[in-house]
């Protein structure tokens, strides 16, 4: 092709058509504008073909992520619900030593699941935003929903283990018979404390404001937020 139009540019000019090919010249010159033009664009559509591209299968990993997230969820929150009566027995003045027989009042006040959601499809959102990629309005609302998310369950988390741990020390530091309730050895005495002792009902009745109160809260109403935008990120896969 190249051949061609310097063939045509040496016979106007061996044939003294200067003007024609100026003119032939100022053509030649637009059709390689023109060329580069066509040849930008078709890149430009191919980049944002990559991106989209990229971009759904990271929103393909995330709806995967608060799937699964809305399952272990929902099972923590079906698991306090199942504890609950428990815990109100104890604080309505009934629990008695044959209660005893059912293992759950042994670490009433000595548990907490661990509440955290997967962040693998969020992370490769975040790396992608990073590298000046375009934010539309669904990138920008999961950005919103998992940062809220992740720092509401480290908080809680930490709120959880923190009354947790506040047990054990108050415990160890103060009754003699921690070793054997840690033993799981002779547990008598520790039975006696939680029916006679004041303590023991005061520490079931924090952790039942820090576990029900406040935990369940943030609980389902993540699982309201997450059926919303699950919802947003199928819609955009369709």
């Amino acid at each position: 092709m190249i051949k061609f139009f310097r063939h045509i540019r040496k016979s106007l000019i061996q044939e003294n058509k200067i003007s024609k090919y100026f003119k032939y010249a100022i053509g030649e010159i637009l059709l390689v504008v023109i060329g580069i033009l066509i040849a930008l664009q078709v890149n430009n559509w191919n980049e944002k073909r990559n991106e989209e591209k990229k971009t759904q299968t990271i929103y393909g990993i995330i709806t995967k992520d608060l799937e699964s997230d809305i399952v272990n969820i929902n099972g923590i929150i079906d698991l306090y619900k199942k504890r609950e009566p428990y815990l109100k027995h104890v604080l309505d003045n009934k629990l008695t030593k044959e209660d005893y027989a059912d293992s759950t009042y042994f670490n009433l006040i000595t548990y907490a699941p661990r509440v955290s959601v997967s962040t693998r499809g969020f992370n490769l959102l975040k790396n992608y935003a990073n590298d000046d990629a375009v934010k539309d309005s669904l990138q920008i609302s999961l950005t919103e929903f998992y940062t809220l998310t992740i720092g509401r369950f480290e908080f809680l988390h930490d709120y959880m283990v923190k009354d947790i741990e506040d047990n054990f020390s108050n415990w160890k530091n103060n009754y003699t018979w921690y070793p054997d309730y840690v033993l799981r050895k002779n547990l008598d005495q520790f039975i006696e404390y939680t029916l006679d002792n004041p303590n023991y009902k005061s520490r079931v009745a924090n952790y039942y404001f820090v576990h029900y109160r406040v935990s369940i809260n943030y609980l389902e109403e993540f699982m309201s937020q997450a059926e919303f935008t699950l919802k947003k990120l199928k819609n955009e896969s369709k």
